[in-house]
């Protein structure tokens, strides 16, 4: 889902998906509100965020997800 212009409410809504362990959702519009929902989970080992800016709020979000392995920000 790289540089899909996926937006806040779209990552929000990712929640759902309990069972992901992979996601790469680098260059959308993705922030604060989009961590939040993407902190739900609970399975992802891989999270690319790169191109997004989550702010130290959605980096306090993620940093919840107790199985990430591999976390790119940048």
């Amino acid at each position: 889902l790289n540089s899909n212009e996926i937006s806040e409410n779209g990552a929000f809504g990712l929640r759902k998906l309990s069972s992901l362990t992979y996601l790469d959702l680098g260059g959308n519009n993705i922030g604060a509100h989009g961590a939040l929902g993407l902190s739900k989970l609970s399975h992802l080992t891989y999270l690319d965020l790169s191109g997004n800016y989550i702010g130290a709020n959605g980096v306090e979000q993620i940093s919840k997800i107790p199985s990430i392995v591999t976390l790119k920000l940048e």
